[in-house]
């Protein structure tokens, strides 16, 4: 395959992946041997089918793996436009865990929270609908609808109160104790995921004179390292918090590990 007719679905992108791995081999070591411990985990907790808080605990933390990996896999491709939307993907479950393994109350806001949006993506359905509303498929939805309305209603004091309840990924990181994160790494990812002018600047390829010459859409290595070590910091920060939440001794492993990723990013 040709990457000039087929772009990013050629096996190695112009020989990017290669020169990635010859040029940053010790953070790839790293993330590597993050992954690794914190896939492992996932096969050693048990979950108790009735501790729902727990149960969700152990869904983010699968979810969080799942962004990792799809980030360092792009990244390895040199597409890091769509590796840093994926890491800023993999924050919003691991602010969301770690929020909920602080303060466990805090899951009747997510459940709440969780209604809205079934109810509003329900809405939006039924808003858009054009065919014969006495067709069964709508007539279920709708009557999905108003038992979600019913109960939320249950929930709060009255309609306005349920119109404006929200929650912001601003105010998760706060729970979490990782607005810094948040003010650093998920808007920096914020920027590729929403295709920001700033963004799409990747795309121009100037003249000399500082005009427009044409498009671009090639592999970028420069900046691997940078979006690795995100993805390395998210994983070992995720499995920390998940081991000590279920009393996993992997403290040493981790320790190493993060020891390794500072002398990396040090040098």
């Amino acid at each position: 395959m040709n990457f000039v007719k087929n772009g990013f679905l050629v096996e190695n992108p112009l020989d990017v992946t290669k020169t990635i791995e010859n040029k940053y081999p010790e953070i790839i070591s790293i993330y590597l041997e993050a992954n690794q411990l914190a896939w492992s985990v996932q096969y050693e907790v048990r979950l108790p089918k009735d501790e729902v808080v727990k149960l969700h605990i152990g869904t983010l933390f699968c979810r969080i793996l799942n962004f990792t990996q799809s980030c360092y896999i792009l990244a390895t491709r040199g597409m890091s436009v769509q590796a840093s939307s994926q890491y800023r993907c993999s924050l919003d479950p691991l602010f969301q865990m770690v929020a909920l393994i602080n303060d466990r109350t805090f899951w009747s806001e997510l459940e709440k929270w969780e209604l809205k949006g079934q109810r509003n993506a329900l809405n939006g359905y039924l808003n858009s609908y054009t065919g014969s509303k006495s067709n069964d498929g709508y007539k279920r939805i709708k009557a999905r609808e108003q038992d979600l309305k019913r109960n939320l209603l249950k929930l709060f004091p009255d309609n306005e109160a349920l119109r404006n309840f929200q929650i912001k990924t601003e105010d998760v990181a706060r729970k979490a104790g990782m607005l810094h994160w948040y003010n650093t790494m998920y808007r920096i990812g914020s920027a590729d995921s929403h295709s920001d002018f700033k963004s799409l600047e990747s795309h121009l390829v100037l003249d000399s004179e500082g005009g427009i010459a044409h498009l671009i859409n090639e592999p970028i290595e420069n900046g691997f390292d940078t979006i690795v070590s995100f993805v390395c910091q998210i994983l070992l920060c995720a499995t920390e918090r998940f081991t000590q939440y279920n009393e996993l001794n992997k403290q040493a492993q981790l320790t190493q590990l993060s020891d390794r990723l500072e002398k990396a990013l040090g040098e």
